[in-house]
């Protein structure tokens, strides 16, 4: 079958959530792009064909308007997975919620109990000899006490059909793309809340606060010399490869004499990335609390859940019902090893 024999319907969406897969996917299934290598169309998904097949263009100085998507009762099945596209640009566009997450898992439904491993014991990263007939040392894989808490995160799109449909499809793929970014921001302060609180199985960060016993210092001053302290509070085995901070922080730190050498300036005025004695790769985040620094070895940490699902109604979207349609999607974090993420205080 060509792409453009293809039968498009609001029943190709309903089957795609009843299998745990996106529009794009079940498109894709209907439609495979292997198909179409060495052709004309080599090179664009099953989307872009479609798109192609209606003569819709959705971006540059040619973009049409919002309307060409309602030509014909076809065309306008594809139009919510087109905001689906351009909604998720937003929600990755400038967030640092990848560069956090160990895992992502997709789940149909909204109840998930996670796993989690025994701690790291010291005496087991021995390489010890075991005798003949000897056990192992264990590490037991256990369910969580408690489900995941989701989280239903999005905005409501108020606009009608007439105020929309003369807008340039690129304009308006802006706005969608904004939106996403807000979507973005909610679920990163979610993933932030339970690296610091836990996820409600007694697992919240380890914390230690400068000026006390163990890091020493005086409190409320941030040194290299408190943040080297706070690296060797992590049990061996863990990498401390990601540090989430606010403002304030990441300020203080710039500002010390250990990241001032020349490579370090040049990579971060270059990169926008910042070198440390340390190697960890220093993210500013200002959802984290002011004066608050979380270490996380990133492998082990955080485990990402999403409801699969549409992000978009697509009913109401393709029944022209846009001033009603809401954007929005579930999820929810995970701990994995309580001890791979700890968090040192200013005061």
């Amino acid at each position: 079958m060509a792409f453009d024999d293809l039968k498009l319907e609001k029943g190709i969406y309903q089957d795609a959530i009843k299998e745990g897969k996106t529009f794009s996917e079940k498109l894709e299934e209907l439609d495979p792009t292997e198909n179409y290598k060495g052709t004309e169309h080599d090179g664009l998904d099953a989307f872009q064909r479609q798109l192609k097949r209606f003569d819709i263009a959705t971006s540059g100085g040619n973009s049409d308007v919002v309307a060409k998507f309602y030509q014909t009762y076809e065309s306008s099945v594809i139009f919510p997975e087109y905001l689906d596209r351009r909604v998720r640009e937003g929600i990755e566009e400038g967030n640092i919620l990848n560069q956090i997450v160990g895992t992502s898992t997709s789940i149909p439904a909204m109840q998930y109990t996670a796993t989690y491993g025994d701690e790291i014991d010291e005496a087991d990263l021995e390489l010890l000899d075991i005798a003949e007939g000897a056990e192992f040392p264990e590490t037991e894989i256990k369910l969580r006490d408690k489900t995941t808490k989701f989280y239903k995160r999005g905005r409501l799109l108020k606009i009608t059909y007439e105020a929309l449909q003369l807008m340039k499809i690129d304009v308006f793929g802006l706005h969608l793309r904004k939106i996403g970014m807000q979507i973005g921001k909610t679920q990163l302060k979610d993933a932030i809340k339970v690296l610091l609180n836990g996820d409600g199985n007694n697992n919240a960060a380890p914390s230690f606060t400068i000026g006390d016993g163990t890091i020493g210092g005086v409190a409320g001053t941030l040194t290299y010399n408190e943040i080297v302290k706070f690296w060797m509070e992590f049990k061996e085995g863990y990498d401390v490869n990601t540090v989430i901070a606010p403002k304030d922080i990441i300020t203080a730190t710039l500002l010390m004499s250990e990241f001032k050498d020349p490579q370090a300036g040049f990579n971060y005025q270059s990169t926008g990335k910042m070198i440390n004695p340390l190697g960890a790769n220093w993210l500013r985040c200002d959802v984290v609390p002011t004066g608050k620094l979380i270490g996380m070895d990133k492998r082990y940490c955080l485990e990402e859940v999403t409801v699969s699902g549409t992000l978009i109604e697509y009913d109401k979207v393709i029944n022209r019902q846009l001033e009603r349609a809401a954007i929005s999607e579930i999820k929810g974090f995970n701990k994995i090893y309580k001890d791979s993420a700890m968090v040192l205080n200013l005061k």
